[in-house]
């Protein structure tokens, strides 16, 4: 009887061990995260608002450049603030009417592909320090869409120089003061 209970209590040692034998991985995974600060041109004071004053119906402003850098400029450095390559796309809108100002409806402007009747035209293109966009495209709408696009693959912590045009709508429903909202938005390339 003896010796039966020592071959018993091997096998049991022996099936221990055997189902205590492990191995392991590891998983390392980051998510992409997707942001972008606004800058006025000296890179590091918030770009806020771009104050036009008083404009002719139809009339256009237009953002500028002066080389050498932070001496003046007026156009928004827009800084990839996520961990991944972005696309910047860009749309514009008024919210909501201005406030009464005694001079015509107060009535919204929309935004559009030319200027027209409480229509206005804003436009928008990537260009550098030192010069001014090759192209712009039109920013006239809330669909962030490819057409919208302006700025394509911006890498992790690289800046893009924005510069927008806003034309004034041809014939107005009010003198009153108008808040155009611009959203420039990072999406995945």
């Amino acid at each position: 009887m003896k010796k039966l209970c020592a071959i018993a209590v091997m096998v049991v040692l022996a099936g221990a061990l055997w189902a205590q034998a492990s191995d392991n991985f590891h998983i390392t995974v980051t998510v992409s995260v997707l942001g972008v600060s606004l800058y006025q041109d000296d890179g590091s004071t918030p770009y806020g608002t771009w104050d036009l004053g008083m404009m002719a119906s139809g009339a256009t402003a237009e953002m500028t450049y002066d080389d050498p850098d932070n001496d003046g400029d007026n156009h928004i450095e827009a800084v990839n603030t996520g961990n991944t390559a972005e696309n910047l796309v860009v749309y514009s809108e008024e919210p909501s009417p201005p406030s009464a100002c005694g001079c015509g409806t107060p009535t919204a402007w929309t935004p559009g592909a030319t200027a027209g009747a409480d229509t206005y035209l804003l436009e928008c293109g990537e260009g550098s320090e030192s010069s001014l966009p090759a192209s712009y495209v039109t920013c006239d709408g809330t669909d962030l869409g490819s057409a919208d696009q302006v700025v394509s693959s911006l890498a992790s912590g690289n800046t893009a120089h924005l510069f927008f045009k806003f034309t004034t709508p041809t014939s107005v429903s009010d003198g009153c003061q108008h808040d155009i909202t611009v959203t420039i938005t990072a999406v995945s390339p």
